[in-house]
């Protein structure tokens, strides 16, 4: 029976810390682009879930939206 030989030793590699990166991308249109695709849902009756009657009218919106839009449906959708 044979003895194995041992295997010889691995070089150490060096330690690779990169230096950490920070990329910015910016989309300058992306706030309107966002507006218009919540108000395309609205009107579409998408992702509605509270209804405002306004002088014998119903109008389904966005709760998130009504709530950053006005501090009175914030507190009034808080209830």
């Amino acid at each position: 029976m044979e003895t194995p030989t041992p295997l010889p030793p691995v070089p150490a590699s060096p330690t690779c810390n990169p230096a950490p990166r920070t990329i910015q991308i910016e989309f300058p249109q992306h706030s309107s682009s966002l507006l218009e695709s919540l108000n395309r849902h609205r009107l579409e009756g998408k992702f509605c879930d509270v209804s405002l009657l306004v002088q014998g009218r119903e109008l389904r919106a966005h709760k998130a939206v009504l709530a950053a839009a006005s501090p009175y449906f914030h507190d009034k959708l808080l209830l």
